[in-house]
Formats: structure tokens, C-alpha cells, sequence
């Protein structure tokens, strides 16, 4: 028996379970974008990785979308590490563990 109810939950009538931890539900709400805006980052950059590798695809709009919005970040990486002979672009491998890192950090703050 707990004198002080420690271990019972309180639900007023009229209240919902939500209002009970409106902090960690937006904080989950948020920690939930985050992933999924990275997670398509990601699929962006996965996307453009694979189409490089077919230079008939680089016309088509959609890699040219996507070839906007992923381009500038992986040209960051390519500045720090060339392209291995002047053929073998290991730069997505950092931006995919930078990426990986940001998400982790952005999460972090949020517990």
C-alpha cells in the first residue's frame, strides 16, 4: 500500500490521457518529423547514389529533383574527400554517417 499513491495514476474526470504529459506528446510529435524528414533525406540520397551509376536516368525531372536538393550536401563531402582515382566517390558513405550523426544528435536533445 502506497500512503502517498505514488504508483497510481490520477485521471480527473473530463481529462484526457494526453493532457496528462502534453510535453512528452509534443516531444514525441517532433522526435516522430525528425525521423521521418531525415529518413526521406536519406532515400533522397540512396536515390541519387544508385542513378549516378546510370547516366541515362540524370535527364529524367525526378532525379533532376532530386539531384537538386541532395547535390549541395554531398558536395560538401566531395570538397573534404575526392573521388578515390578520379572515378570511385566514397563521399555519400560520410554523408550518410553525417546524416546518421545529425539525426542522433537532434534526437538527443529532445530526451
Amino acid at each position: 500500500m502506497d500512503p502517498y499513491n505514488l504508483h497510481e495514476e490520477t485521471i480527473l474526470p473530463g481529462h484526457d490521457e494526453n493532457r496528462k504529459y502534453p510535453l512528452i506528446c509534443r516531444a514525441m510529435t517532433v522526435a516522430y518529423v525528425i525521423n521521418i524528414l531525415f529518413t526521406t533525406y536519406t532515400i533522397f540520397l540512396f536515390v541519387r547514389v544508385i542513378s549516378s551509376w546510370f547516366p541515362a536516368w540524370q535527364g529524367h525531372h525526378l532525379m533532376r529533383f532530386v539531384a537538386f536538393y541532395t547535390d549541395p550536401y554531398l558536395n560538401l563531402f566531395r570538397r573534404i574527400l575526392p573521388p578515390l582515382g578520379g572515378v570511385l566517390d566514397i563521399s555519400p558513405i560520410l554523408a550518410f554517417f553525417t546524416l546518421r550523426l545529425m539525426e542522433m544528435m537532434l534526437l538527443g536533445l529532445l530526451t
